[in-house]
């Protein structure tokens, strides 16, 4: 009999995913955790991934497809998945990346035993195109792990102070691997969650510290796919939107402009003393003071380079 009320949700927004779908969904199905259901969005795609999706739901009554008339762009397809989900927790799973079978059950008690942490997520690494895992010494694996040790720090991610956790998202220098964590749906359900622009996925993180911390898994357990056709490959700031919203490039992009107010939306939305919130608005203020940052991003807008590290501090970006 179907759990109705499954521990974890897996959310797994895809589009044109015939390719690495179902090893993704195998990697979810090996779960040693096995209370969990599994939600498909398919964006309207157009390849053989609502066949090879319909066959996981006829196979396992934990796995539900829901396919979208039209394309939808990344953003809502993703935010999408929260309001489908059944779960106590949430978790994002790409449809082509990949989660060791003990996944769940090393970051569901890291959750479950501390009801102060909003989020959690194991080290991460990355895999080529055949699924092999890509050593430090391979240059498709930059920013190969995002954990304390592997020198990628996050400051500040338990600290009792929120805006101090604030700050170690916007301004520290993390991957966006961090979406792919296991979240608190109470939580979640709270948020603006993403908004409506390539690379919102970094406001959202930021607005979940604001709510509470984040807590880490020391094994290496998820890995991010490395191929051509990934949305962190895209080649300017055009496909970069039309990836996100669906759309063509407006003539002047107001990506940036998007993130910069999903950061401002956020902090008004999570109750905070005055205090707290002046500081959080401070982070913000440091983050435009970034001068030679800021003198590249310019000279990218003008040029039509895709948004990269200078704003969303990582090359890891969402896949619908």
């Amino acid at each position: 009999m179907k759990n109705l009320s499954p521990s974890v949700t897996f959310g797994v927004p895809v589009y044109n995913g015939e390719k690495f779908v179902a090893e993704a969904l195998e990697s979810l199905l090996a779960q040693s955790y096995s209370d969990f259901e599994i939600v498909i969005s398919d964006n309207a795609s157009t390849d053989g991934t609502e066949s090879i999706c319909r066959g996981f739901v006829n196979r396992d009554e934990r796995v539900r497809y829901v396919r979208q008339s039209v394309n939808r762009g990344s953003v809502s397809n993703f935010n999408c998945l929260v309001g489908m989900a059944r779960g106590k927790f949430f978790k994002w799973a790409a449809a082509d990346d990949l989660c060791r079978p003990n996944y769940l059950e090393a970051v569901v008690p890291l959750l479950e035993s501390s009801p102060g942490v909003v989020w959690c997520h194991s080290q991460s690494g990355k895999v080529d195109q055949a699924g092999r895992v890509l050593g430090d010494d391979d240059a498709a694996a930059e920013y190969l792990s995002h954990s304390l040790s592997a020198g990628f720090p996050r400051p500040h991610h338990d600290s009792k102070q929120r805006y101090l956790r604030y700050k170690g998202v916007v301004l520290g220098s993390s991957w966006c691997a961090d979406t792919y964590g296991l979240i608190r749906m109470s939580t979640l359900t709270k948020t603006k969650l993403m908004p409506a622009c390539y690379g919102s996925e970094k406001v959202l993180m930021g607005e979940l510290a604001l709510w509470g911390v984040y807590l880490e898994a020391p094994e290496t357990l998820f890995f991010q796919r490395v191929h051509a056709s990934a949305s962190g490959s895209m080649a300017n700031k055009a496909q970069q939107e039309e990836y996100a919203l669906a759309r063509p490039k407006r003539k002047f992009s107001l990506t940036r402009f998007g993130l910069f107010w999903g950061h401002i939306c956020a902090i008004r939305n999570v109750p905070m003393s005055f205090s707290d919130r002046t500081k959080c608005y401070g982070v913000i203020g440091q983050y435009l003071l970034q001068w030679r940052k800021w003198h590249k991003i310019i000279l990218d807008d003008i040029q039509g380079r895709p948004l990269g590290q200078y704003m969303v501090e990582g090359r890891v970006a969402l896949k619908r």
